[in-house]
């Protein structure tokens, strides 16, 4: 089985990491990828850093969704290389490739990364990343093209690491892009009533983005200088996680947070604001903690780790193991290998059907 795996997104989020996620899962499942980036794509590094060959990466310079040139190399590409099905991460993927597909009969899977639905129409069949999403996608093309395979994390029994004690005072972290819908605002806030409350912390938060003057600003209002630090973009992900003791995530929309499978890998606990994703993804004073998008709440979240490390450890425990189970790299790889079959299946019979 040969498959296209495409997305056209410069940055280094989430939607270019699970790009980078499929290419890798799907290839220990003995499936031939070649993944589509533009030449200018930040995860192509992290590309070669996963020691993935040039010849399976293409790069495809593009002026955007609406590129004729770009659309007319696609389908020349198609005709030449005759793959299976084709993975479209964004929205981008899906308008330069879906006309092409059509043409050479190629099946187009759009993947949900979040709620920007609107050309999802144009593809044969989707991949969810949570049953809401499911729910959402599922009005626009269909009950039978929609599959639920969540994002994943290279994660094995092995590398569970043992628990750490707390360090004095306890570390709490973050990591996020800078922008209004992560909700590093009311993070802070959440940190300014702890210390109101004299709750010893500290704070971490690894990212960057438009609002970060916004929060240097709010953390010298709040009179937290002392208490936070700003990092900026992590290239060691795996140190930063190692280096705090609890981790929150206080969105205001999460569609599903890989983050959360980052710090469940770190077995770390959680607080988290009870949003789409998370809500799905924790399960409440099991491998987390989940509070409504509030200052209090999740200040009170955040306390109750702090001052019970024993439960703190616990639920990292039981979060790795969750982790395990479900969202495995290697179990989301085979599930991915088998719905594309079902859905090459399916193309087929409507092929011959028409």
């Amino acid at each position: 089985m040969l498959v296209f795996n495409v997305m056209f997104g410069r940055g280094l989020g989430g939607i270019e990491q699970s790009m980078l996620d499929y290419h890798i899962a799907l290839s220990k499942t003995d499936t031939k990828v070649v993944s589509f980036a533009h030449p200018d794509a930040k995860i192509l590094k992290k590309f070669a850093k996963a020691g993935i060959p040039s010849n399976e990466i293409i790069k495809l310079k593009n002026m955007g969704q609406w590129d004729v040139f770009a659309k007319i190399l696609i389908a020349q590409l198609l005709k030449k290389f005759k793959p299976d099905a084709v993975i479209a991460h964004g929205n981008r993927a899906i308008n330069l490739f879906h006309k092409a597909c059509k043409k050479h009969n190629v099946p187009l899977i759009g993947v949900t990364h979040n709620y920007k639905l609107q050309h999802f129409h144009k593809c044969d069949a989707a991949f969810a990343i949570t049953e809401n999403l499911a729910e959402e996608v599922r009005k626009e093309i269909g009950t039978e093209h929609i599959f639920n395979i969540p994002h994943m994390i290279n994660i094995a029994p092995h590398l569970q690491p043992p628990p750490k004690p707390f360090a004095n005072p306890p570390i709490i972290g973050v990591m996020s892009r800078m922008v209004p819908e992560k909700g590093l605002e009311l993070f802070l806030r959440a940190l300014e009533h702890l210390k109101s409350h004299h709750i010893e912390f500290k704070a971490k938060i690894g990212g960057d983005g438009d609002e970060r003057k916004n929060l240097e600003d709010l953390i010298q209002e709040l009179g937290l200088g002392d208490y936070v630090e700003l990092l900026g973009w992590q290239n060691d992900k795996a140190d930063f996680y190692s280096s705090i003791d609890i981790f929150c995530l206080p969105s205001l929309r999460e569609s599903f947070g890989i983050v959360i499978l980052e710090a469940y890998k770190a077995a770390l606990p959680i607080v988290s604001t009870r949003t789409h994703g998370p809500n799905e993804i924790i399960h409440h004073n099991f491998t987390g903690i989940l509070t409504e998008v509030d200052i209090v709440e999740l200040a009170e979240g955040l306390e109750k780790l702090i001052k019970d490390e024993k439960l703190a450890h616990k639920l990292g425990k039981q979060g790795y193991e969750y982790a395990l189970a479900n969202f495995c790299s290697n179990v989301i790889g085979k599930k991915i290998r088998d719905s594309i079959s079902e859905i090459t299946q399916n193309h087929a019979k409507l092929k011959k059907s028409a």
